[in-house]
């Protein structure tokens, strides 16, 4: 098992050894979410090796990469100007019990953030927070994502409420941290 991991170590460590001190670092749009992450990272001098990415749960479920979060509804993205106008044209159609004006459910994905950070080769620090608070460290290991994929396993579970999809997840893994 130990000479399995040195063995990891060694195939991964040419991935981001020279080119992760060599490569331009991306620049970042001001006043986004991942600047502000970084921001927020180096103030607290917390800045990890090899770079830190935080997504919100919305983003990430568009990108495919979560499917579930068992513990928050998603919202529903309906404009609040587009229900009056159905509700203007459609006025004898309405039901007694509908809610003309009702607003989205406020426990949404986008309140929900999940970081994906690496400080190591090959071992990534994921934290599940919602609305700022941090509620869930885990530690992802690329050989357990791999060994994963190559099982044909589709979806794992992080902190126990969130679904992901593996395939998916090391796709995002490797086009943030090894290329």
């Amino acid at each position: 098992m130990k000479r399995g991991r040195r063995v990891l170590k060694k195939c991964a460590l040419p991935l981001v050894g020279k080119h992760s001190m060599t490569r331009k670092k991306r620049t970042v749009l001001p006043f986004t979410r991942q600047y502000a992450h970084q921001q927020q990272l180096k103030k607290q001098g917390k800045t990890p090796r090899f770079g830190s990415y935080e997504y919100d749960a919305q983003r990430l479920h568009e990108k495919g990469v979560l499917v579930e979060l068992k513990e928050v509804p998603p919202a529903k993205y309906v404009p609040r100007r587009a229900k009056v106008r159905v509700i203007a044209i459609t006025v004898n159609l309405i039901d007694e019990n509908y809610d003309a004006l009702s607003v989205p459910v406020r426990h949404s994905w986008k309140r929900v953030s999940i970081t994906i950070s690496s400080d190591e080769v090959g071992v990534f620090e994921v934290n599940g927070k919602f609305m700022g608070v941090n509620l869930y460290t885990t530690e992802l290991r690329l050989e357990d994502l791999l060994q994963r994929q190559f099982d044909k396993v589709q979806t794992m579970t992080l902190f126990g409420t969130a679904v992901v999809n593996v395939n998916l997840l090391l796709y995002l893994i490797n086009k943030k941290f090894y290329v």
